[in-house]
């Protein structure tokens, strides 16, 4: 049986970040249970020692080709160029904006299936690569599999899957891509106004090693301000569940869970967060889960490496101490 490529594509541009990490140990994973090649697709600009880098997490070919500029349009040909001489059987993409904009324009390209935002990747000898993703108003997780395709691509969320160096580094290959089109951005289209946008940064939740997660146990305003004092005492980042971001404690971009983010910290505290579905796909990947609950039978327990039944306020004021 002929090996199923299995591709990672990295937008990092001149270097291997951890997101790529992360999609190329499961793409180790995948390639594992269902006889694959893991190739990583690399345009940008960078050095032959930063590809080999690739071969920790499992790699085993990269195909580079060095290009000066970042353009999705330029990407999108020259990653069609690639597939169309060597084939993929799955593609994965990281979710952010510049991926995104990538994975759609491919996938209308080639007219093959696409899953945004998955949570998680599997192989079943009867139905292939198999996707599962939040849907229904974050209410349930779907299984998604591509019918009629000749590829399956997806965009994976930050942080749903651990990066993990292999034991044993296989040999790399590196194969140097030689584009032949050509592309101008000058000659497609004017800019006719810019328009400043102010970015929020979360970097310090993607590189946290505390968090301290708050759920509907939380139940007033004092109890959440002294979790985020020993959030500061402790330089822990305060992130919380959907209710509590629906009821306007925190912003948007610290709600962790299904339709939030997916984070893989050292710690993690949850504070009265009783453990539905939806939150603890967000935190599955957190080396050791401590929960505070005032519930014994709360769901979280099922998972905490360390469990407290205590009220959530009395436990706070002591643990500030």
């Amino acid at each position: 049986m002929d090996k199923r490529n299995i591709w990672v594509v990295c937008d990092a541009f001149d270097h291997v970040d951890s997101f790529t990490g992360q999609l190329i140990s499961k793409a180790y994973q995948l390639s594992k249970e269902s006889n694959g090649c893991v190739q990583v697709i690399f345009l940008g600009d960078t050095s032959e020692d930063e590809l080999k880098r690739c071969a920790l997490y499992g790699a085993d070919e990269v195909v580079y080709q060095h290009c000066e500029t970042k353009d999705e349009r330029l990407w999108l040909d020259i990653l069609s160029d690639i597939y169309s001489s060597i084939g993929a059987d799955v593609i994965m993409f990281t979710n952010s904006d510049f991926s995104k904009t990538l994975s759609s324009f491919f996938a209308s390209r080639f007219e093959v299936g696409l899953t945004a935002d998955c949570i998680d990747i599997c192989f079943e000898d009867e139905n292939g690569f198999v996707f599962e993703r939040a849907a229904m108003s974050d209410s349930v997780q779907a299984r998604i599999i591509c019918i009629d395709s000749q590829c399956c691509t997806c965009t994976v969320k930050k942080n749903a899957f651990v990066e993990n160096v292999i034991n044993e580094v296989k040999e790399l290959s590196i194969r140097k891509w030689d584009y032949k089109g050509s592309f101008n951005t000058d000659d497609t289209y004017e800019v006719i106004s810019c328009v400043k946008r102010e970015i929020e940064n979360s970097a310090d939740l993607d590189n946290a090693k505390i968090v301290f997660g708050v759920g509907r146990g939380v139940k007033d305003k004092e109890t959440f301000d002294l979790i985020c004092q020993a959030g500061k005492k402790y330089n822990a980042v305060v992130v919380g569940t959907k209710c509590v971001v629906d009821d306007g404690l925190l912003p948007k971009k610290y709600q962790v869970g299904q339709s939030g983010r997916s984070i893989a910290p050292d710690i993690y505290i949850a504070f009265g967060i009783s453990g539905a579905n939806q939150h603890l796909v967000g935190i599955r990947n957190s080396r050791q889960i401590i929960a505070v609950n005032n519930n014994e039978n709360a769901p979280i327990f099922n998972i905490a490496d360390v469990k407290i039944v205590a009220d959530v306020k009395e436990f706070i004021k002591e643990f500030s101490e």
